[in-house]
């Protein structure tokens, strides 16, 4: 389908608007009537329900771990708004350190698989500057990322 991607019009955009947008889309995926619909088609193997490059149907902070960024436009409105109207939508609380966790754990292995095989980082930055990045979204939310997480380690059982 004719489009273009949300990395390269993100400077752009209304970001409250495309928050809502992604909102209900994200709400309406993680929604269990969405999982039942899905394995009466498929059965009860389902491990993935739309490739929004590996969004599934466990836990919404892992699917939102990219919307801080990079490429996301400066600072965290896009997170911010998406967060908020999937709250409103769902009436599900989202955490906050839990999706940071998930970012926090997603950036660095992007940064470390493309340093390690000499592709350059998707905006063509340094691993250095991304890492400055994750500081300043850190710092700006109040999360100490040196801190232990309040759950214990992240686990990952359904992907």
């Amino acid at each position: 389908m004719p489009g273009t991607s949300l990395f390269e019009v993100a400077d752009s955009i209304d970001r409250d608007r495309a928050g809502r947008q992604l909102a209900r889309f994200l709400t309406a995926l993680h929604h269990p009537a969405a999982r039942r619909r899905a394995e009466a088609v498929v059965g009860n193997e389902l491990r993935l329900v739309v490739d929004f490059e590996t969004i599934g149907a466990a836990e919404p902070e892992y699917d939102l771990r990219a919307f801080p960024g990079p490429g996301m436009g400066p600072g965290l409105e896009l997170l911010a708004a998406i967060m908020r109207h999937y709250q409103q939508i769902s009436g599900r609380r989202l955490s906050t350190e839990r999706l940071m966790a998930w970012h926090f754990r997603n950036a660095l292995g992007d940064v470390l698989w493309r340093s390690e095989a000499g592709i350059p980082l998707a905006d063509h930055r340094t691993p250095p500057e991304w890492v400055d990045d994750l500081t300043a979204r850190f710092s700006t939310l109040g999360i100490d990322p040196g801190a232990p997480f309040p759950g214990g380690r992240l686990r990952n059982s359904t992907r």
